[in-house]
């Protein structure tokens, strides 16, 4: 990988299913923005090389100029990272929208506490597996919940 933005690519490729808005979503970088970095056209800032950094633990040596192992970890291990398991506010957000959504569009409540149930259960389902927030996984984990 001879340029910053092969190297770039490669990570979008890697940690985003090969689609640049999985990944700056995943990082927590604006779509937009990130398109920008992701076609060569201006190259993150220093908020966002950490939060790429953080998320996939790349090392950012080799990231900027091509020097050193391509990942941080132990031995310079291409593996997944674990996600940064700190709390992800757009995350809880989209959630939330989501679970009300999913419920006026099918004419159901739930109480306070289950609800705060589900939208616990399903922020750690999306923070671990980094997907994106969709209503068949809202309404698959709420029939688990009533159930």
């Amino acid at each position: 990988m001879d340029t910053y933005l092969d190297r770039l690519k490669f990570l979008v490729n890697r940690f985003g299913d090969g689609k640049y808005t999985v990944f700056a979503k995943k990082c927590g970088i604006p779509i937009s923005t990130f398109k920008t970095y992701y076609e060569g056209e201006s190259r993150p800032n220093s908020d966002h090389l950490e939060k790429i950094v953080s998320f996939t633990e790349v090392n950012l040596n080799w990231l900027l100029v091509a020097k050193g192992e391509p990942f941080i970890s132990e031995g310079g291990s291409a593996e997944k990272p674990q996600q940064d398991m700190a709390f992800r506010e757009e995350l809880l957000r989209e959630i939330i929208l989501a679970v009300e959504e999913w419920l006026s569009r099918r004419g159901l409540t739930l109480a306070p506490p289950q609800k705060a149930d589900l939208v616990i259960i399903l922020y750690r389902h999306f923070r671990e597996t980094g997907g994106l927030v969709d209503k068949d996984t809202v309404g698959r984990f709420f029939l688990q919940l009533v159930a």
